[in-house]
């Protein structure tokens, strides 16, 4: 039986803005959970953040590193999450799906562009850029960077690279 989700791209943004735990962290593992999809921890070693597998039984499973921080293993749910959807034949004729920390192939650039829609959906964004009393041509500084990141539960690199392609005003920051 196969128990891959059956939804598009524009289903799992949805469903992500529905799954935000305190109206901006979205519950990745809720979300997975919601289409069978189980998440575990697993010792991979250095190198590798996550994996996406489907069993025999047609299970799919997402695997991440147990040894990355929350905010990396949130990305590394939600880029497998992304695997699922827009690679699913992948998924399918592969069994497995690894990611590598060092990988910048077109379908891990998509993934890693879908989970950041994933995690941080653009309503959201809109919605905390607005209660900081900033509009979408306002200069997003540092501190206003770190508490994206840290409302939405991801890296200050993922809330930048996020901000950006949704043509927010973040200049070159450094966090040296």
């Amino acid at each position: 039986m196969d128990k891959a989700p059956a939804l598009t791209k524009e289903d799992l943004i949805k469903l992500a803005e529905e799954h935000a735990q305190d109206g901006n962290s979205v519950d990745v593992v809720k979300l997975a959970n919601r289409f069978g999809i189980k998440v575990y921890e697993y010792p991979f070693g250095e190198g590798v953040s996550g994996a996406v597998r489907k069993k025999e039984n047609g299970e799919v499973s997402i695997y991440i590193s147990d040894q990355d921080s929350v905010a990396r293993q949130r990305f590394s749910i939600a880029h497998e999450l992304a695997h699922a959807v827009l690679h699913k034949d992948l998924v399918d004729s592969h069994k497995v799906i690894k990611r590598s920390k060092n990988d910048f192939s077109n379908i891990e650039i998509e993934a890693n562009k879908l989970a950041e829609e994933i995690l941080m959906p653009e309503k959201a964004i809109s919605r905390f850029i607005k209660e900081e009393n900033l509009d979408k041509n306002a200069e997003i500084n540092s501190s206003i960077i770190q508490k994206i990141a840290e409302a939405f539960k991801v890296s200050t690199m993922v809330a930048i690279i996020r901000l950006r392609n949704l043509n927010y005003n973040v200049p070159y920051i450094s966090y040296a």
